[in-house]
């Protein structure tokens, strides 16, 4: 519970250090196809997943941070009914290389929190988390909206049936990212 509560504390720090770059904020949303990994992976078919959050400038730092939240679902293999759940928050830094034209490659890597649920059945268990994910992107600038393509690989443990069961997962990300009150970055 320390450890959440120092990652909390960071992440509020960084926020506030983020603030006056207020112009730089930016909205983002995005719908992904889900590729279960590892133990997740041995159970489950490929599913679905959403992710809503926003960005800020870190002064003149070349990183952005983006803190977001998160819902992946699958469906468990043919002949066990039922699916998983994840609903995760993640603090992550990007980093945008310096590109020509309107195609601008990044890399994004970050710490988060995960609620993972598992239904069999009419049975369900849940449990948090800490987790960890970094991959590589692709923006494409438009008018003041930017079009942006990710993939990532997304990793958290949690003890499931009496033993530790790995939630890794490869979630493929197509979004938009949004001005909030200011300049397009």
């Amino acid at each position: 519970m320390k450890r959440i509560s120092m990652a909390v504390l960071a992440a509020a720090g960084l926020v506030a250090i983020a603030t006056p770059a207020a112009a730089q904020t930016r909205l983002n949303v995005g719908a992904s196809i889900v590729n279960p990994m590892s133990d997740w992976g041995t159970g489950d078919k490929m599913g679905f997943g959403g992710n809503l959050g926003a960005s800020f400038g870190l002064g003149t730092a070349p990183v952005r941070l983006r803190i977001e939240g998160s819902y992946e679902q699958t469906s468990h293999d043919a002949g066990i009914d039922g699916n998983t759940k994840v609903l995760g928050g993640m603090l992550n830094l990007v980093y945008p290389f310096q590109s020509k034209g309107n195609i601008r490659p990044y890399i994004i890597g970050g710490l988060g929190y995960n609620n993972t649920k598992v239904t069999v059945s009419s049975q369900s268990e849940s449990k948090g988390a800490v987790g960890f994910g970094g991959g590589l992107g692709l923006q494409f600038a438009m008018s003041s909206a930017n079009l942006y393509v990710e993939g990532r690989y997304l990793s958290h443990k949690a003890d499931f049936g009496g033993g530790s069961v790995n939630f890794s997962q490869v979630p493929i990300t197509v979004g938009l990212t949004f001005p909030i009150g200011g300049s397009k970055k």
